[in-house]
């Protein structure tokens, strides 16, 4: 074979090749997206209701209770006396059956709740001045004939601790608040003004 024939072998050679490169190229398309998905996590709800005093589901119930003539080293007495007070794990629909025509609207401008887990109630107390922090006992009880607890109002400041009866979804407890002084109390006409505040832990 001469040199010439050689040569176009080669090249014959080199062009199949390439040729061979080509075809099996594959063809890439533009992307496709799905643009701005999201995933939310839901929320927790917690409401109040005074089934004697405003009657409907709200964040806040103003006015507050009030207790007054308490005497040193006496029986507790109940600060929610005379007062409905109903907490709810609100997703639009409190059981309202159980109170029958009570609690079953909400507020003027209080938005309908969305909670969708179960929660235990954790009570807190905040104030400003109180000189009887050390010597006034608070005893809260969430749902009729659950677990209680008595503490200081200067402890329960700080409360990260749930007390009471889980709440399901849409369900209700009573709120029951009980107040005490100290037998060591001696100054007469000592007043302490505080908040209850209430938040839901989700139950594990």
């Amino acid at each position: 074979m001469n040199t010439r024939l050689l040569k176009s072998v080669a090249s014959l050679a080199a062009v199949v090749a390439l040729g061979a490169g080509v075809t099996y190229a594959q063809f890439t398309s533009n992307t496709a997206t799905v643009g701005a998905s999201t995933m939310t996590s839901g929320n927790a709800d917690l409401k109040l209701c005074n089934a004697t005093g405003a009657d409907v589901w709200r964040v806040q119930v103003n006015p507050g209770l009030s207790l007054t003539d308490l005497v040193p080293g006496a029986a507790e007495r109940e600060l929610t006396e005379g007062s409905e007070l109903y907490v709810g794990n609100d997703n639009d629909d409190l059981d309202v059956n159980v109170l029958g025509a009570k609690c079953d609207a909400y507020g003027s401008g209080e938005p309908v709740g969305s909670s969708d887990v179960e929660m235990q109630v954790v009570p807190k107390v905040t104030y400003t001045t109180c000189p009887l922090a050390s010597n006034l006992n608070l005893k809260f009880e969430i749902g009729t004939g659950s677990f209680s607890e008595t503490k200081k109002i200067s402890e329960w400041t700080g409360n990260a601790t749930p007390y009471g009866l889980t709440l399901a979804v849409d369900q209700l407890r009573i709120l029951k608040v009980y107040g005490s002084l100290d037998g060591s109390v001696t100054e007469p006409g000592s007043e302490c003004t505080f908040d209850i505040v209430l938040t839901g832990n989700q139950v594990p």
